[in-house]
C-alpha cells in the first residue's frame, strides 16, 4: 500500500512471499515493483529472494539467475537503470536487466 499525498494504491504480492520476512519494496523508474525478502527454510515452506512485478505478473529471481544470496535487504536503482541489491553478509549485486553481477569484499 502506498500513498501519494492524495490517494492510496494497493499492490498484490508474490504468493510465495511471507509478510513477516519482507525486507523492502521498491518501485523503479519503469514502474516495476521489486520485492526483497529474507530467506527461511523450515519444514513447511522455503522462501526468500527477489521478485519483480510489472503490475500483471511476477518474476522470481533465484540462484539459477545469478542471485546467489537470497537474503536481500536493500534495493536501489542507479542513474542508468541498474538495480542494486544489498544482501546479508556483505553481498552486493547489480542487475542490468539481463544478468546479475556479484561484488564482494
Amino acid at each position: 500500500l502506498t500513498y501519494n499525498g492524495k490517494n492510496f494504491t494497493s499492490y498484490s504480492k508474490p504468493q510465495q512471499l511471507r509478510n513477516d520476512l519482507l525486507n523492502t519494496i521498491f518501485v523503479d523508474k519503469q514502474k516495476n515493483i521489486w520485492y526483497a525478502s529474507d530467506y527461511v527454510n523450515d519444514s513447511d515452506f522455503t522462501t526468500g529472494g527477489v521478485w519483480k512485478s510489472d503490475g500483471k505478473s511476477f518474476v522470481e529471481f533465484t540462484k539459477k539467475d545469478g542471485l546467489n544470496n537470497t537474503s536481500p535487504f536493500l534495493v536501489m536503482e542507479d542513474s542508468v537503470g541498474n538495480i542494486w541489491f544489498g544482501t546479508r553478509n556483505t553481498g552486493l549485486y547489480k542487475y542490468d536487466g539481463k544478468t546479475f553481477t556479484n561484488f564482494s569484499e
